[in-house]
């Protein structure tokens, strides 16, 4: 399970004075040792046979850790901290067999001074080279960005530029992370910047606070996996200021879900601790007198239990 547990307190809220359009550039994966690791592991004995059509996992996850990072340097008012890596990479860094394409994500989280912020990761895949395997195996990792501001299908077409651009060598990664860092500036409120990228069209606009918060997610996710009675119901509670945990088998489907039900109560001010991700065992300590919102089938989330365990 994942979960996302919310708590109200006066001290929280969303900061958007920064100049900065982004913070940070990360990339998260295992370590080099934990990549020899992998390899030592998987040439006892093959994870799939020659033909098989289906993805097949290894057995066990590597810790994520931030690998490389642009700047290299703390903010002293943002500092990157660890809590991204595993953020991004909830599951672990686990190998497989045929990887999926490109997968885009967003995740939350909160800075060292009580500001919010916003992730925006790519997954992708990386080929390794191991003796006894029978197929192509491949380690995870993602590619992020890290801003005080939401502006998540901006930074989506950000990152599948960086991806398919650099192996071709089309323009050097230094030149393409200094273009976004430095060339774009953010969006100064009630004004707008329009930016193409190629063939992409990109329009960044910082709202009044006073604006309906229209966050650039999917909104439909919480109304196919959550009936209109237990939507009320959380609502609710929230108003009621009482602590909520979302369970979900896919990280992806957290933020879009727990977004959304900030942006419906407005106009009221949204200042609560948000807990983006929480482990098992801290989920189980906070059972009581928590109230727990299942986002999606019920048993695939059983079924994703037994996994980790």
């Amino acid at each position: 399970f994942f979960f996302c547990t919310f708590n109200f307190t006066q001290a929280m809220f969303t900061n958007t004075s920064e100049s900065r359009l982004v913070d940070y550039y990360f990339v998260v994966s295992c370590s080099d040792h934990g990549k020899e690791q992998t390899k030592r592991r998987l040439c006892r004995q093959s994870l799939a046979p020659p033909h098989e059509k289906e993805a097949r996992h290894a057995l066990f996850a590597l810790k994520p850790k931030i690998v490389d990072r642009y700047p290299t340097r703390n903010y002293h008012d943002t500092p990157l901290l660890p809590w991204v890596a595993r953020a991004s990479m909830p599951r672990g860094v686990r190998a497989r067999t045929i990887p999926p394409a490109p997968r885009y994500f967003t995740f939350t989280g909160w800075n060292v001074d009580g500001s919010k912020l916003y992730g925006a990761c790519l997954e992708v895949f990386e080929k390794m080279d191991i003796k006894k395997q029978r197929q192509p195996v491949y380690i995870p990792k993602t590619l992020g960005f890290l801003s005080h501001y939401p502006y998540f299908y901006a930074f989506d077409v950000f990152l599948r530029c960086l991806w398919h651009v650099i192996p071709k060598k089309l323009i050097r990664l230094e030149d393409l992370l200094m273009h976004y860092f430095y060339d774009i500036p953010a969006p100064l409120p009630r004004k707008k910047i329009a930016y193409d990228l190629g063939k992409m069209k990109v329009l960044l606009a910082c709202r009044n606070e006073f604006d309906v918060p229209i966050m650039e997610l999917p909104i439909e996710t919480t109304f196919a996996q959550l009936s209109k009675d237990r939507i009320c119901m959380i609502i609710k509670l929230l108003l009621l200021e009482q602590r909520i945990a979302f369970v979900c088998t896919l990280v992806h489907e957290l933020t879009p879900v727990c977004e959304l039900f900030a942006s419906l109560l407005f106009p009221l001010r949204w200042r609560h601790l948000f807990i983006p991700l929480v482990c098992k065992p801290m989920a189980n300590a906070l059972n009581n007198g928590v109230y727990r919102a299942q986002v999606g089938d019920e048993e695939d989330a059983d079924d994703a239990d037994e996994d980790e365990d």
